[in-house]
């Protein structure tokens, strides 16, 4: 198995302190232990294990190769520093590999000159926002508790309709209007919308979450479905949506939270290390942690790790449960944190599982009305 994709911190600390964060305000704080940036030496050593890693499996012109540059907060880093890195990579990739830069961002220092970095260099960024302020500013603050809603409004003002605005994520906040958080995202013009669940496990479970067989995600999801497949004009993607749609028809899907497609993403700590999923950090400390890193190993090394492994079993992997259920080709069993409890690891359905049941039985039935209806159209008009 080859990894194709990488998440590279280049950050590690954040300018906000979002309460629902895995990285700073869960189980593991290892992020204190890492350089603020990472330098030009760590980024040249990193690139060189990803071209000797994929350069086997080059075959005709360059092989575009994904880099999201995250962190903490990525544009912490000043911009000659990102230009730094970004050179560092190309430089390094050679004529072989195609570097496509993204960043995730929560966009509150997002100014003119990183703007036109970006669209320089052809790289796509996704801005966290979980609604109006109102509705952001509940759990998006800064180090001292006040909201990050106004700013940031300003920001998307400022970047939508830029060549380099890619998506909003979006966490989701259950106790919100789904339908005024989906038009107050859509009014900034982004590409693609991803809505995400909050992280939590069976010993912590996430807000308006108060038992396994609730629904509150689902029931907060539906409405917004609704209103994009039937009324929108479907200019912009919400991922979590097309990804169930298309594990319904048969599809594989890219993500790395829904279906049983191998992963093949990587993530890259500002010091060089490899982890396995980040999002572990929620389950408890050290949990993502390989002891590897990109002086002492390649990634043909770290592809053979166990953490490594466990996420590419696909449907031997699945609890009992789940591979019983009928809908586990769709959701995959669930994101591998959300399985967690303290009692059984691993080997549970996700505890959003009640939730994700509802939400594809709900596009399934709207598909396949979709279907019915097209078909009795069609045989209509071929009557006339």
């Amino acid at each position: 198995m080859k990894f194709t994709s990488f998440v590279v911190k280049i950050v590690s600390p954040c300018n906000l302190n979002c309460s629902y964060c895995y990285e700073y305000n869960a189980q593991d704080q290892s992020w204190r232990d890492m350089p603020r940036f990472m330098s030009p030496d760590t980024a040249r050593q990193v690139a060189m294990r990803i071209r000797e890693h994929l350069l086997p499996i080059v075959t005709t012109g360059p092989l575009p190769v994904p880099i999201v540059l995250h962190g903490g907060e990525p544009l912490m880093m000043p911009v000659g520093g990102l230009q730094a890195l970004i050179d560092v990579f190309r430089e390094v990739f050679g004529p072989e590999l195609r570097p496509m830069f993204g960043m995730q961002t929560n966009g509150i220092l997002l100014r003119d000159r990183h703007i036109e970095l970006m669209n320089r260099e052809g790289m796509q960024i996704g801005v966290s926002c979980d609604g109006p302020p109102s509705v952001n500013d509940v759990f998006r603050v800064n180090h001292v508790g006040r909201g990050s809603g106004d700013q940031l409004e300003k920001v998307l003002r400022r970047l939508s309709g830029e060549p380099c605005f890619k998506t909003l994520l979006s966490v989701i906040n259950a106790g919100s209007d789904p339908v005024e958080v989906l038009d107050y995202l859509m009014s900034f013009r982004p590409q693609a919308i991803d809505f995400l669940l909050p992280h939590g496990t069976y010993d912590r479970l996430p807000p308006y979450k108060e038992d396994f067989n609730a629904t509150p995600y689902a029931d907060w999801l539906i409405p917004i479905f609704d209103k994009w497949f039937f009324e929108s004009d479907g200019k912009i993607r919400i991922r979590i949506f097309e990804e169930i749609m298309e594990n319904l028809c048969g599809g594989m899907g890219s993500l790395e939270s829904m279906g049983l497609r191998p992963v093949t993403l990587l993530i890259v700590a500002s010091d060089g290390s490899f982890e396995g999923v980040d999002t572990l950090k929620a389950v408890g400390p050290g949990e993502h942690v390989l002891h590897m890193n990109a002086f002492e190993h390649s990634l043909d090394e770290v592809s053979l790790h166990p953490k490594v492994t466990m996420r590419q079993m696909g449907e031997p992997g699945l609890c009992a449960t789940c591979g019983a259920c009928d809908r586990r080709a769709v959701c995959g069993g669930g994101y591998l944190p959300h399985r967690h409890a303290s009692a059984t690891g691993f080997s549970n359905p996700s505890l959003y599982c009640r939730d994700l049941y509802k939400l594809i039985a709900h596009i399934e039935g709207a598909m396949r009305g979709f279907l019915a209806r097209r078909r009795s159209e069609g045989a209509a008009a071929g009557v006339s």
